[in-house]
């Protein structure tokens, strides 16, 4: 539980709060202010970790095969919606603590991951968040998200 984090080679240390500039990068990590509008601020990186910790957390699921197929935060939201995240993990593995933590770790990455920059929390405040210092609000669920319910194939968008 000690992440490192590398690949920097499009960093640039930011001396404005927003910046404008061609969109570069991989496409699932960039945040949609960015993709649309090029706009580059310090939310681009909270956003980047918000996925990060969706698609590692998506990876450690029974469901991580089938969640390669599908956006990790589609995959989160469903999960969220659905209220199923204890038959995702194996009980062997994961006691009644460890599941608490994974969902508080899901519901900081959709806070991370909000369309709207601010929406989304700072850093400082993720890492208080993460070590259980700071109360994790609850995220605001994004329009595009569909949802598929195992009977009857009920979508919502």
């Amino acid at each position: 539980m000690n992440p490192k984090i590398g690949d920097f080679g499009l960093a640039k240390v930011l001396k404005d709060d927003v910046v404008n500039a061609s969109v570069r990068g991989t496409l699932g990590y960039m945040p949609p202010e960015y993709i649309v509008e090029g706009v580059i601020s310090v939310k681009n990186d909270v956003y980047g970790f918000g996925v990060t910790l969706l698609q590692t957390i998506s990876g450690m699921s029974y469901s991580g095969r089938d969640a390669r197929h599908q956006a990790s935060i589609e995959w989160a939201w469903n999960v969220r919606l659905s209220g199923g995240i204890h038959k995702l993990f194996d009980p062997s593995l994961c006691d009644e603590s460890q599941l608490k933590e994974i969902k508080r770790c899901m519901e900081i990455g959709l806070l991370c991951t909000q369309n709207k920059p601010s929406d989304r929390p700072t850093m400082p405040d993720v890492l208080e968040m993460l070590q259980g210092k700071k109360k994790v609000p609850t995220p605001k669920q994004p329009g595009y998200i569909k949802r598929v319910r195992a009977a009857g194939r009920h979508k919502q968008v």
